[in-house]
C-alpha cells in the first residue's frame, strides 16, 4: 500500500520542442530519503527551490560522478549518463519502449539505438500465440 508520489520533470531535450511534461511514480521509502535531505515534506511533488527535485543539483551531480570513477564503477568523464543508460535500458526491458521513452524523453528510435538492448527483452512465458 501506501500512496504513490509522482515526480513531474520536463527532460531538456524535450523543454524546447513538445515541452513534454514527464510524470514517474518514485517508490514510497525513496521519496521520503529525498524529502530528508531536502528537509520539508512538499505539499506537490517536482518542486523546490525555482523547480529543482534536489537543491544544488550540479554539485551532487558532479559528486556523483566523480564517486562513481572513484569506487571504478565507470570509467571515463560521463559516469552518471552510463548509470542513465543502465536505467533507460532496465524500464525498456521491464515496461517496453514507450516507458522508457517517456522517462528519458527521447523519441523511441534513440532509445532503441542508444539505450536499450533489444535483443536482451525478457517476455518469459509468454506464447506469441497468446498475444493475437
Amino acid at each position: 500500500g501506501g500512496e504513490v508520489t509522482m515526480l513531474a520533470y520536463m527532460p531538456h531535450k524535450t523543454a524546447l520542442t513538445s515541452g513534454r511534461v514527464v510524470a514517474w511514480p518514485v517508490h514510497p521509502e525513496v521519496w521520503r530519503m529525498m524529502c530528508r535531505i531536502r528537509g520539508t515534506m512538499p505539499s506537490h511533488a517536482g518542486t523546490h527551490l525555482e523547480g529543482m527535485v534536489v537543491p544544488g543539483a550540479r554539485k551532487v551531480f558532479a559528486r556523483l560522478n566523480r564517486d562513481l570513477r572513484a569506487r571504478g564503477l565507470f570509467a571515463g568523464s560521463k559516469a552518471l549518463y552510463e548509470l542513465r543508460k543502465i536505467c533507460i535500458d532496465h524500464v525498456y526491458q521491464r515496461f517496453g519502449a514507450e516507458m522508457a521513452s517517456s522517462i528519458s524523453g527521447d523519441d523511441i528510435r534513440t532509445v532503441t539505438r542508444y539505450y536499450a538492448d533489444p535483443g536482451a527483452v525478457n517476455v518469459e512465458d509468454v506464447r506469441i500465440v497468446d498475444l493475437l
